[in-house]
């Protein structure tokens, strides 16, 4: 769903009589939306724009992958992936990365700005994983078990992506909701 049909949904009157005003207050107010908090739209997709731009991608390629990323937002925190939902990863350029903490956090990034650039042929492709089904714990580093669209499972380590969850239509309607407040 995109911001233009969300806040047409927001100043529609007839349809904001069916929503439950006390249900959106309710799940803003929630510990289970905490990492959306004091959060937009905007400022997600500026999250996405500065994770892809870490990559040292040309303009063209980072534009086309931001595309491909809306309605998705990056989870810098193994914590903040939730089960049931969809993500996409790019794969990280490993060799020229040091090793990550176990709690990846996605400005670790910035703090040696130029060991992406070691490979010059590093084409970040994103790859559909799936619905997320189990996180578990594996020789210190956190692996995300997806389930695909062939009903495979996949597995990848959390360290050695970068990972975007979809937006629910609850989680996007509440980031529209922080636009206002």
């Amino acid at each position: 769903m995109e911001q233009s049909e969300i806040k047409n949904i927001i100043n529609d009157p007839e349809l904001l009589n069916t929503i439950d005003i006390d249900e959106l207050l309710k799940a803003i107010n929630d510990d289970s939306t905490d990492y959306l908090e004091n959060k937009t739209i905007k400022s997600i997709n500026l999250e996405i724009f500065e994770a892809i731009k870490k990559l040292n991608v040309s303009e063209e390629r980072m534009q086309d992958l931001c595309n491909k990323l809306i309605d998705y937002r990056l989870v810098n925190k193994i914590g903040e992936l939730h089960k049931g939902k969809l993500v996409k990863t790019i794969k990280l350029n490993i060799e020229s990365l040091p090793t990550l903490s176990p709690e990846f956090n996605v400005s670790e990034l910035s703090a040696t700005p130029n060991r992406l650039q070691n490979n010059l042929y590093y084409n970040p492709i994103i790859h559909m994983k799936g619905k997320v089904v189990n996180i578990k714990k594996l020789n210190n580093c956190h692996h995300v078990v997806c389930l695909t669209v062939p009903n495979r499972y996949s597995q990848y380590n959390f360290n050695n992506f970068l990972t975007f969850q979809k937006l629910s239509t609850e989680e996007q309607v509440i980031l529209t909701a922080y636009e206002y407040i």
